[in-house]
């Protein structure tokens, strides 16, 4: 064939076309009966599914949890905080304190953060997470 030829493909007809027309007999393979109940069945799956994918978060927040262990602190305790390197580009920074302290918690509040009472200086620290104090055994 050259290449300024060029081959047209006819439409088939379309397979349902005349699906009103059709006769229900015996050997019919699926009556518009059979496909709408198989319409309505997904609603009775989705239900099903969707308890068996609660049941999967909350056994994956069970087997979270038993790893975390909540920090709790009182008033008085005395802890760490984490260290803020001023200059990160400095060579010597890995080397340096990670956790600064001892402090004294001053005030504990509900939504986990508490502010913190330098000994030394008698002064106190903004809020702080609880995530960047640890305890201070000494």
């Amino acid at each position: 064939m050259a290449r300024d030829q060029t081959r047209y493909r006819t439409p088939s007809p379309p397979l349902f076309a005349n699906l009103e027309n059709m006769e229900e007999d015996e050997n019919t393979p699926v009556t518009c009966r059979e496909l709408t109940l198989e319409l309505q069945e997904p609603k009775g799956k989705r239900e099903v599914v969707g308890s068996k994918i609660e049941e999967y978060h909350r056994r994956l927040a069970l087997a979270y949890d038993k790893h975390i262990r909540p920090r709790v602190f009182l008033e008085g305790d005395l802890v760490l905080k984490i260290s803020r390197c001023s200059n990160k580009e400095d060579v010597f920074a890995k080397w340096a304190p990670k956790w600064e302290g001892p402090y004294i918690v001053s005030e504990v509040h509900p939504n986990r953060h508490c502010i913190l009472l330098d000994p030394d200086h008698g002064t106190t620290t903004s809020p702080i997470n609880f995530k960047y104090v640890k305890r201070y055994h000494a």
